[in-house]
């Protein structure tokens, strides 16, 4: 079921409670600083106000969200001179790309599983955001992360002998795929989704997009202009020449 469906199903009944109080001598009830939000499902939970307001606007903003726009419209836009990049990443960030990991994955060079950052400590967790961070901020990777491993896996299927028939991956370090989860995810929180974003498409094979890249690279490279050089005559005025030819 897509996002957007399962928002609106969760949470298209949210209903704000304010709980009230009555003041003394019969004065008109005040409303507090909490705020109860329950949904369809019999899901209750107590928020500050203004937490809470965030919460109803952002999923009544998915709920009437229509695909393709759907993306875009879940993104908050910073305000002016909002340095959000420039932030370092939170624990929670950190733990979310750790959580979407895929387990069971292949090892990069390092021989690094995914399963081994999901046993990390606290003490651990902060020593990677800190390398991560400053790395960042140096402008520099090191070096053996431009380091990867390209294979080709079979399709089920297909003829053994045909290119096609081969699916290319590239196989990363434990820690950058980390960092580009991380950079991701909140890249795509802050710049909008473009609509005709070019992708690989179920109907084209990666052999089909390579020839296309390389096709495109080639006759880009044979093309030629032509060059006239300046020869004496050349800024002397057209109906002169053709006067003094006629006479």
């Amino acid at each position: 079921m897509p996002l957007e469906a399962r928002a609106q199903k969760t949470w298209g009944l949210i209903q704000p409670r304010l709980a009230i109080s009555p003041r003394r001598g019969g004065a008109a009830p005040s409303p507090l600083e909490s705020v109860v939000l329950r949904t369809d499902i019999g899901r209750v939970c107590a928020l500050p106000r203004q937490q809470a307001n965030l919460l109803v606007r952002h999923f009544v903003r998915i709920s009437r969200a229509t695909t393709p726009y759907a993306a875009a419209a879940r993104r908050t836009p910073l305000p002016a001179g909002d340095r959000e990049m420039e932030r370092s990443f939170t624990p929670y960030e950190l733990g979310v790309a750790i959580r979407d990991s895929t387990l069971g994955s292949a090892a990069g060079p390092d021989n690094m599983l995914n399963e081994f950052p999901h046993r990390l400590g606290p003490v651990a967790c902060g020593r990677i955001r800190t390398m991560i961070h400053n790395s960042l901020a140096n402008g520099s990777l090191h070096g053996s992360w431009n380091t990867v491993d390209t294979i080709s896996i079979s399709q089920p299927g297909k003829g053994p002998c045909r290119p096609e028939s081969y699916r290319p991956i590239t196989l990363l370090y434990a820690l950058p795929k980390l960092i580009e989860r991380m950079l991701h995810r909140r890249l795509s929180a802050l710049l909008p989704q473009h609509p005709r974003q070019f992708g690989f498409t179920p109907s084209r094979s990666a052999s089909d997009v390579v020839t296309l890249v390389i096709d495109k690279i080639t006759r880009g490279l044979n093309e030629f202009s032509i060059l006239e050089y300046e020869r004496p005559g050349d800024g002397a005025p057209h109906g002169t020449l053709v006067a003094t030819a006629r006479s």
